[in-house]
């Protein structure tokens, strides 16, 4: 699928990269760890916050 918006990942991106479930990313998003952008039915995580909420669990990583 064609992502217009480089700067954000959705959720099945987002599990793979940290190798977890889709299910884990979404309870993450629902209980506030990181922030999300509603897009319709279409959940996006932007890659700032991630790399913010990664680097609070002391795991840095370079989300291209």
């Amino acid at each position: 699928m064609l992502s217009l918006d480089q700067t954000s990942l959705t959720v099945e991106e987002t599990a793979m990269l940290l190798c977890v479930s889709t299910d884990t990313i979404y309870r993450l998003i629902r209980e506030g760890w990181f922030p999300n952008i509603e897009v319709g039915r279409h959940i996006m995580v932007p890659k700032d916050k991630l790399a913010d909420y990664l680097h609070s669990l002391d795991m840095d990583i370079y989300i291209n």
